[in-house]
């Protein structure tokens, strides 16, 4: 009746087929977990190139509307502006 002489009992196929199963589903998990992980990288990247890109149209086109209202001219200067051009097509009075 000594241990060492008891063989170690065998497991049945059923249970040998049912841990591969569960092998392979965590296996694909896996997988599918590392996949999108990936994708979701990627589409950072992207994402962070494009805001680049995004943030130098935004500070050039500030610069460009600080030029044009540099270049603004207010209602009072293109109504003088206005009558002065009316009155030239008006021609000599007499």
């Amino acid at each position: 009746m000594s241990a060492a002489a008891d063989p170690p009992p065998k497991r049945s196929l059923i249970e040998q087929h049912a841990q591969s199963v569960m092998l392979a589903v965590v296996t694909a998990a896996v997988l599918y977990s590392g996949s999108f992980v990936v994708q979701a990288r990627e589409d950072s990247v992207r994402l962070a190139a494009q805001m680049a890109s995004l943030t130098a149209e935004v500070s050039a086109m500030r610069a460009q509307i600080a030029v044009m209202q540099g270049n603004y001219m207010s209602r009072e200067d293109y109504r003088d502006h206005e009558a002065r051009i009316r009155h030239l097509e008006k021609g000599p009075t007499k």
